[in-house]
């Protein structure tokens, strides 16, 4: 019985844990991304429905291919690759029309793509 009640427990609190990060669900990953913009930037209302916006936009471009990733000849990985760049820096200038001074000083310090993680373990250690 008390195993029966200890695995109830940790099986609730996977479930919670991941119903946190809002992996699989777009719309969940997509309101924490405008959340956290809206955090660090100081985004008006207006600002956020702006942003949100441009952040579903961005989502629905950037599909992911119908294969995967290693199936693809090296040819398709740089032009996915170029793509992926040109969109990001797209968005960059569409957030840039959003953003006031200040705040696009902000967005152009905060870490961007892949390496965010390791920048905020970085900067958490050296505090």
């Amino acid at each position: 019985m008390k195993k029966l009640i200890l695995l109830s427990i940790l099986s609730l609190a996977t479930l919670f844990a991941f119903a946190q990060k809002g992996n699989g669900d777009p719309e969940a990953r997509i309101q924490k991304k405008v959340d956290h913009l809206s955090d660090k930037l100081s985004l008006s209302k207006d600002q956020q429905i702006e942003v949100k916006n441009l952040i579903i936009a961005q989502h629905e471009t950037r599909k992911k291919p119908a294969q995967n990733w290693s199936e693809l000849s090296e040819e398709e990985k740089e032009d996915l690759k170029a793509a992926r760049k040109d969109a990001r820096e797209r968005f960059d200038t569409e957030m840039a029309t959003i953003l006031n001074a200040d705040q696009n000083r902000i967005y152009k310090e905060m870490p961007k793509g892949k390496g965010k993680k390791r920048a905020h373990h970085a900067k958490r250690m050296n505090d």
